[in-house]
């Protein structure tokens, strides 16, 4: 299509040319004609020349001429003719291409449109797992914030447990202590009270045993 475009642009453009060429002619000698068949046998300006109106052998005759005009006329309506037939067929491809393309267009608009669609549900539904998501990471970070604020509070029992265990610890310690030291005085007592009952039955009752009798001490034997 193309080359056969560019031929017959250039068979038209040749032809102009010709038809251009063979129009500036006729003018011309038109105008040549006109002037001559103006002169007359008294006009002063004219001049004598020999052979001037001998026919010549080059000359077109008006069959030639005729023939000629004809050939170019007709030359030149079958070049305008395969012009139009070439346009025409150029319309129908353009308006085919036309066509082809806007149903093109309509087919990437249902497809873009479908697309559109598909993304737009696709969107929704990250969107509602995204939801999901958050619900999720919310109720176990509330669950974990209980959890931890219960270890807190625990932590917080088992702190002032230790504390206390420790404050009874530290009085029992003190208890024992305080119980050595008694065990430690009861047992010196003891040890002294042992000794005196050791010294009182021991000592002094074995002298008490050689005490004089009441009648020694009155003076009888």
């Amino acid at each position: 299509m193309y080359d056969n475009n560019n031929d017959l642009f250039r068979l038209n453009r040749d032809h102009k040319e010709v038809c251009e060429m063979d129009w500036s002619d006729k003018v011309e000698t038109y105008n040549v004609d006109d002037k001559c068949g103006r002169y007359k046998n008294q006009s002063t300006n004219i001049q004598f020349h020999p052979s001037s109106v001998k026919f010549e052998e080059s000359a077109s005759t008006p069959e030639t001429w005729a023939k000629f005009s004809h050939d170019n006329i007709y030359r030149a309506e079958r070049e305008k003719l395969a012009s139009v037939n070439l346009r025409t067929l150029i319309d129908n491809i353009l308006h085919d291409v036309s066509e082809d393309l806007r149903m093109q267009c309509v087919a990437v608009n249902e497809a873009f449109a479908k697309r559109c669609v598909e993304l737009d549900d696709t969107k929704h539904k990250l969107e509602y797992h995204l939801n999901e998501q958050h619900r999720r990471v919310s109720a176990h970070f509330y669950i974990t914030h209980v959890i931890l604020f219960r270890l807190i509070s625990e932590v917080e029992v088992i702190t002032e447990s230790i504390e206390s265990l420790k404050k009874k610890l530290l009085e029992a310690e003190q208890s024992l202590r305080n119980l050595e030291d008694t065990r430690m005085n009861l047992e010196k007592e003891i040890a002294v009270k042992t000794n005196s009952i050791f010294i009182d039955r021991q000592k002094c009752m074995a002298h008490r045993t050689r005490y004089p009798t009441v009648l020694k001490l009155a003076g009888y034997r």
